[in-house]
């Protein structure tokens, strides 16, 4: 099996084109409404989603993430790195200001 590439700590991320979300009480609700496709995220991914979506790279969601959910720095780079993987892979998130 091969590994997926690892994103670099620096990237910085947006959603893709007709990709809305809303806060709630317990987590993030995001939505597609060009794929009419909905999932709901808990805490701490909700956190790791809002943080990335707005642009923030990796490294600094990484560094909030740790405090907000009270991770060790390998835990919450490792929760914030396999969110961004996954979510690039569902074409939920794009690289930035990179991407097309």
């Amino acid at each position: 099996m091969t590994q997926t590439p690892t994103i670099p700590a620096s990237a910085c991320f947006r959603t893709t084109p007709g990709t809305l979300w809303s806060a709630q009480a317990g987590g993030v609700i995001v939505g597609d409404h060009v794929r009419n496709d909905w999932m709901q995220l808990a805490y701490p991914e909700a956190a790791v989603w809002d943080l990335l979506a707005r642009g923030r790279s990796i490294a600094d969601t990484a560094g909030r993430v740790r405090w907000i959910a009270g991770l060790s720095p390998e835990a919450a780079q490792a929760l914030v790195q396999g969110c961004a993987d996954r979510w690039l892979r569902e074409n939920r998130i794009r690289q930035w200001p990179t991407s097309p």
